[in-house]
């Protein structure tokens, strides 16, 4: 399972789910990042070494 940590509305996770949804993969996203925060998170620093951005991981 892929697991996609990003809001719903960055353009880059919208483009990302295009693609995810195209290939039929499945997978778990975590709105982070803007106003939801997060990014500073335990969970999204294992899975990214910067502190903002997209990430996924599968």
């Amino acid at each position: 399972m892929l697991t996609i940590w990003g809001r719903k509305t960055s353009s880059n996770v919208q483009a990302l789910m295009w693609c995810v949804g195209e290939l039929g993969l499945d997978y778990l996203r975590f709105d982070v990042g803007h106003r939801y925060g997060g990014t500073d998170s335990e969970a999204f620093l294992s899975a990214q070494s910067q502190s903002y951005g997209t990430s996924a991981a599968g």
